[in-house]
């Protein structure tokens, strides 16, 4: 039984089996410069040359009237360009016909792509036998538990698909000789980042984070469902839980040959912020004491990782973190040959600025320790191998301070923002027959408080809205600052920043439109800190 997670990362590949030319990970290279959903990765996938790693994932398409493009291709070794297979949904590209992830799984000489649909509660899968082009879609339908619009992995037990899922609320769906979907009760009020894999009895567990309500999530808790093993798949009264495992988030599950394992960002008694990222294993009821990856006090919130196994239960572990020495950010890669006792850890990828928090990450690993990791940071969705890179150097002192420059005639008045009076800068898009408009700064920025506002109305005017905001999610350069679930869905928040520094600003929102459609989308904007 073989796991694919989803990752908030995305990969690409070339020779779509045969027909699409071929990319390596020479140790990191850029696949999609503007993904949509992060990419997935199955290595050596049937047809393929060893060490070969295939990766899905959806791009930009650059309308608001079209779907996410749904990409394919397999990167072979020795490789360094990708031309992934473009692929459609049965109705065609419009934006009303989106998947909400794409997920890689193998049976024998078949991989299977895997896409969620939120909204009406079906998959649509695309097929490849023996490395041939993916052919025609197909649509499998009520198979996904509609409303829950982040899908994060696709896991194949014996004939059947398993799709776990999470937004507020969770649930799994079912496809194959069994087809159906069931949403998990009572996992509480604000459910993040799931995560699904098989237990050692093949038993399928999922486990979450609830979000708490510290600004910094040190109350945050990360809990499991798991399957009894008897009932229905789909009845809720099959699965117990929730089970508290940790003060926590970002929790990610590995099944294999050496049993279940967690892994998650852990916050120490009486801490401030979930620094400590700890492995767990399970032993069929539940998960045991914790061993720890690495203490990472200059920790981002919600940055996330991913696990794996190979076929011979080797574990591999990728997580952010922060370099000793430069300070800077890589990628971790954890490693165990011994089922979990022990790990060693190594640097196989330099991370950009704004890693992409939650679910991003996705790792596969082979017995010989060759595989493959995908993410997104500003770049784009990257692709690394799992070398290692060199080791950051100790900085060099600083340079002597140069003399003062002669006195330059003063700057014209500049527009700076104020978080109480503005000016602010607005972007909109229209979504049915509402638009939705993001106001953040306009002008410069100084050191101190910022606004973010989202607002929507009717595109006609004097009409009514139809659609329902459900909850924003307000991010500073990538990175979560504020929730709102209230009408007035605005944040306020300090910032640090450093002169003629550009950063970005954006409003994840949640919504259901007047047809009863639940989707996400969002909305950008930038800003400048002001100089001197």
């Amino acid at each position: 039984m073989h796991l694919l997670r989803a990752g908030l990362g995305v990969l690409a590949a070339a020779t779509l089996f045969a027909a699409v030319p071929s990319a390596h990970a020479a140790n990191r290279f850029t696949l999609d410069a503007h993904p949509v959903t992060p990419g997935h990765v199955l290595l050596n996938p049937p047809g393929s040359a060893s060490g070969s790693a295939l990766v899905a994932w959806t791009s930009d398409p650059g309308s608001g009237a079209l779907a996410p493009v749904v990409k394919a291709c397999v990167v072979a070794p020795g490789d360094s360009a990708c031309a992934p297979q473009i692929l459609h949904a049965p109705e065609g590209d419009g934006a009303a016909f989106a998947v909400d992830g794409v997920f890689p799984i193998v049976n024998g000489d078949t991989v299977t792509l895997v896409g969620p649909r939120s909204g009406p509660g079906d998959v649509i899968t695309w097929t490849s036998v023996d490395g041939a082009p993916f052919g025609a879609p197909a649509r499998i339908r009520g198979v996904y538990p509609t409303q829950l619009i982040h899908p994060q992995d696709v896991v194949a037990s014996g004939p059947n698909a398993l799709i776990g899922g999470d937004t507020a609320g969770l649930g799994v769906g079912v496809f194959g000789n069994v087809r159906g979907a069931v949403h998990l009760d009572h996992a509480g009020l604000d459910v993040q980042d799931s995560s699904l894999a098989l237990d050692r009895n093949g038993n399928p567990v999922q486990a979450y984070f609830n979000l708490g309500s510290n600004p910094t999530a040190s109350d945050s808790t990360v809990e499991t469902f798991r399957y009894k093993g008897a009932g229905a798949l789909t009845e809720s009264g099959s699965w117990e839980g929730p089970d508290k495992v940790s003060t926590g988030t970002t929790p990610v599950l590995t099944g294999g040959a050496a049993g279940l394992f967690l892994v998650d960002a852990e916050t120490s008694p009486g801490g401030a912020v979930p620094t400590r990222i700890v492995v767990r294993k399970d032993d069929g009821t539940r998960f045991g004491e914790p061993l720890l990856l690495a203490d990472d006090t200059a920790a981002e919130l919600f940055d996330g990782g991913a696990a794996a196994q190979a076929p011979s239960g080797r574990l591999a572990v990728v997580w952010p973190e922060t370099r000793a020495g430069d300070g800077a950010k890589v990628m971790r890669l954890f490693t165990s040959v011994n089922q979990g006792s022990s790990f060693s850890a190594i640097d196989v990828a330099a991370l950009g600025d704004s890693y992409l928090d939650d679910r991003n990450a996705s790792v596969a690993v082979g017995d010989d320790g060759q595989g493959a990791v995908s993410f997104v940071d500003d770049g784009g969705l990257e692709l690394a191998d799992l070398t290692p890179i060199a080791p950051g150097a100790t900085p060099a002192p600083p340079a002597p301070t140069p003399p003062a420059p002669a006195p330059t005639p003063p700057a014209p008045p500049r527009v700076v923002f104020d978080p109480d009076r503005g000016p602010f800068a607005s972007t909109s898009v229209r979504v049915d027959r509402d638009v939705l408009t993001l106001q953040t700064p306009g002008g410069c920025v100084l050191p101190g408080d910022v606004v973010m506002r989202l607002k929507i109305r009717s595109h006609k005017p004097g009409g009514r809205v139809g659609s329902t905001i459900r909850k924003v999610l307000f991010r500073l350069d990538g990175k979560l600052r504020a929730t709102d679930k209230h009408p007035s869905f605005r944040a306020r928040f300090r910032v640090h920043v450093s002169p003629g520094s550009r950063h970005m600003l954006s409003a994840h929102v949640f919504l259901r439109t007047r047809r009863g459609r639940t989707i996400d989308l969002t909305l950008h904007n930038h800003f400048t800190a002001c100089s001197g």
